[in-house]
């Protein structure tokens, strides 16, 4: 960029990225409803990452998710309230849990995926 040039922030990479980002999840929260399934995309981050891992620390579940911990902390919470996930102690690490999949959390993949493709090739 030249010194010269008028600057619009809406012009640098990562505001575009950012919004692109806001869109897509806008979207796709937009098409959970739709389909009656009462999750957010950030409790459905973290089930993707546990359908894939079953068993992780909150901090694994942050990491893989690029969330901090606290805000993971949350959204687990949540998810223990919905018969979801529910921690159980590590037996490697006294300090922390591991979150695991309920019966009704892994049901929830099939339905899930289905609305998440459909959302990405913007089929509703």
């Amino acid at each position: 960029m030249n010194e010269n040039d008028v600057y619009r922030r809406e012009d640098l990479p990562g505001f575009i990225i950012n919004q692109t980002a806001k869109l897509i999840t806008d979207l796709l929260h937009k098409n959970f409803i739709l389909a009656n399934q009462e999750i957010t995309p950030e409790q459905w981050i973290i089930l993707d990452e546990l359908w894939s891992n079953d068993g992780l620390t909150q901090l694994k579940i942050a990491q893989a998710s690029f969330r901090q911990q606290t805000s993971t902390s949350r959204i687990i919470d949540n998810l223990v309230k919905r018969d979801l996930v529910y921690r159980s102690p590590n037996p490697l690490d006294k300090r922390s849990n591991l979150i695991y999949l309920t019966k009704r959390g892994k049901e929830l993949h099939q339905s899930l995926i289905k609305t998440v493709k459909q959302t990405i090739a913007c089929k509703y």
